[in-house]
């Protein structure tokens, strides 16, 4: 499923809703512009020995991009908001956009299925790009309503939510010595009832707690803030693990 919500990071809010379609949808809203950083975040012992465990749950969707065998949105774009196209190639899963107005792209797989408790991570890049850009996970998807758990190149993180048509900041722009900008970056978001802790290659970045979404799907994003921007980022090794009492399969409602 494919979603985009332009996040362009400056003063005010304005949020504009575009179509969703299977597997996607569409949002432009204007946000205000990153804080000031914080000081790096340590990894505790007990967070990795979480994040172990977490590990160990049952796959819910593993796939390494090598062909397009699950429901990634792929094709041609040239909208109110993007020109472009996204492709799985090189076993790559690989978004080459540019923006027409600022947004977030969402993409996500397995759109009928739901976990409340969950571990989810990716292999992300950004290739080319502005600062300004970024990416990552999306999760606890529902109904147009999710939290992006995002890095961008100057090696800081942040968490939002965008929630009935509204983002809301949980956790600012933070810097964290464990993101490698221009590089390949291990992202993970490990979820156990309201709280949500934050993983970069590894390494415990932040945690938070949102109790508004508490189940739902999980997926990946790209952001780019100002028309004319124009970026090129690339996601591999995408797992999500839940225990299996957390998963559930959602019926389909019928059509009138």
């Amino acid at each position: 499923m494919k979603g985009a919500a332009a996040l362009p990071r400056v003063a005010g809010v304005l949020i504009c809703l575009g179509v969703v379609l299977a597997g996607t949808g569409l949002v432009c809203s204007q946000f205000e512009t990153p804080a000031a950083t914080r000081p790096a975040v340590n990894a505790p012992t007990t967070e990795a020995r979480t994040a172990i465990a977490r590990a160990g749950w049952p796959i819910v969707l593993s796939d390494q991009f090598d062909a397009q065998t699950n429901d990634w949105e792929t094709g041609e774009t040239d909208d109110r908001f993007t020109t472009g196209s996204l492709k799985i190639t090189g076993g790559k899963y690989r978004f080459d956009l540019k923006a027409n107005d600022g947004f977030i792209w969402w993409s996500r797989s397995l759109d009928n299925t739901s976990t409340t408790d969950f571990y989810a991570a990716v292999d992300a890049q950004q290739i080319t790009g502005p600062t300004s850009a970024d990416h990552g996970l999306v999760f606890r998807w529902q109904r147009g309503n999710y939290y992006y758990f995002e890095i961008n190149e100057s090696g800081q993180f942040a968490l939002s939510l965008y929630y009935f048509e509204k983002w809301e900041t949980l956790v600012s722009w933070t810097s964290a010595s464990a993101i490698r900008p221009g590089e390949v970056n291990r992202l993970a978001v490990g979820a156990e009832g309201s709280h949500f802790t934050f993983y970069v290659n590894g390494e415990s970045v932040g945690e938070a707690d949102d109790s508004r979404l508490p189940g739902g799907t999980v997926g990946v994003a790209v952001e780019l803030s100002q028309a004319g921007d124009q970026a090129v980022f690339q996601f591999d090794n995408f797992e999500w693990r839940a225990p299996s009492e957390a998963v559930s399969i959602l019926t389909p409602t019928p059509k009138p």
